[in-house]
């Protein structure tokens, strides 16, 4: 029995009568996202998630097949999310530049309300290579990110704001895995500001915490 499973709490009988599907799917994902960034895949369970949604650990299975499926649930909720301000953010700006400051602000905000959002997304790359099983089940997302992402420097090498014949999937892995990097830094050791560690990754991307020359 997962040493999670043997602290006590109440449980329901099922699914709860008289509460709506919706409320009671966001409450699961809530409390989901939550063991996936602090318990990470493996030692997250049904069993812990249903304790703290307040419903039995069988309910559970009339929402979600196995915890494949509510991992995908679980990302696809916390990034449409971030959707509507990271939608506004591209009609607002115009160059990379610009962009890539709007999300990381974005990033500290949403990480300022709720730790687990970032905690989460942060971990999704390594969760992929520790449980090959959930490439299959994340792959659609996880293109669909990565194509979002690769579009903002297709635009910017076609604009001239890049000065550089780095590839596509290299320039994404370098700025998008570093902010990664960043937030999953902050989220372990929480002891800094994410808002004042992404200013300073910023300014280190500008070129602006050096020294002349």
């Amino acid at each position: 029995m997962p040493a999670d499973a043997a602290r006590p709490g109440r449980r329901g009988a099922g699914r709860p009568k008289g509460k709506n599907r919706d409320a009671m799917l966001a409450k699961i994902l809530v409390v989901a996202r939550r063991h996936f960034a602090e318990k990470g895949y493996a030692q997250t369970t049904f069993l812990g998630i249903a304790r703290d949604a307040d419903i039995s650990h069988t309910a559970i299975y009339s929402y979600y097949e196995s915890k494949a499926d509510l991992y995908l649930a679980t990302l696809i909720a916390t990034q449409q999310r971030f959707l509507p301000d990271f939608i506004k953010a591209m009609e607002e700006t115009s160059t990379l530049r610009e962009r890539f400051q709007r999300l990381m602000a974005l990033s500290a905000t949403a990480h300022a309300e709720d730790d687990s959002i970032i905690g989460f997304l942060s971990a999704v790359p390594i969760e992929m290579r520790r449980h090959p099983e959930l490439n299959t089940t994340l792959l659609q997302q996880n293109d669909a990110a990565f194509g979002t992402m690769a579009a903002m420097f297709d635009e910017a090498k076609r604009s001239g704001e890049l000065a550089t014949n780095a590839s596509t999937i290299n320039l994404v892995s370098a700025f998008f895995g570093g902010t990664i990097g960043v937030a999953l830094f902050e989220y372990g050791i929480q002891v800094t500001s994410l808002t004042e560690a992404m200013n300073v990754f910023f300014d280190m991307l500008d070129g602006d915490i050096y020294t002349a020359d």
